[in-house]
């Protein structure tokens, strides 16, 4: 049995029926942030240069131009860093998510946010950083 400090207690009490439609649901909504997952990540990314930086705040990239060690560190690094930030913001999301479909239990919970987390790091991470590349679309003619 589990640990009574383990368990949802609010979700115990739910019909088979409810249960059935909220799993219905949060695999709807699972599908839908992986599907789109990519288009916000690649957008960022892809904005996510000195060169796009400089147009909306100069300063800073002249500030950071005047070191180029750090400049090429900066621009080589920043799509990854944003990369990081929204693959690090997505257990959160997967849980709010997941927290809704009405697992009984807290390990149950979490062990299907890190399943879902590690599907979209298998599935997602690929498209994502192909949109984001500048050389993924033919040039302009």
């Amino acid at each position: 049995a589990p640990s009574p400090t383990d368990v949802y207690w609010r979700w115990v009490e739910l019909a088979s029926a409810h249960l059935w439609a909220r799993a219905i649901v949060t695999f709807g909504l699972m599908l839908v942030l992986f599907v789109f997952w990519p288009v916000p990540v690649g957008a960022i990314s892809a904005y996510a240069n000195l060169n796009q930086i400089g147009k909306v705040y100069q300063p800073i990239v002249d500030f950071i131009a005047r070191y180029p060690a750090v400049y090429g560190a900066v621009q080589g690094f920043l799509a990854s860093i944003v990369l990081v930030i929204f693959m690090g913001l997505l257990p959160t999301i997967l849980r709010t998510i997941l927290r809704h479909r009405g697992y009984h239990l807290h390990t149950r919970l979490d062990t299907a946010v890190m399943t879902a987390y590690w599907c979209s790091n298998a599935l997602n991470p690929g498209p994502a950083s192909k949109m984001a590349s500048p050389h993924s679309f033919p040039p302009h003619t």
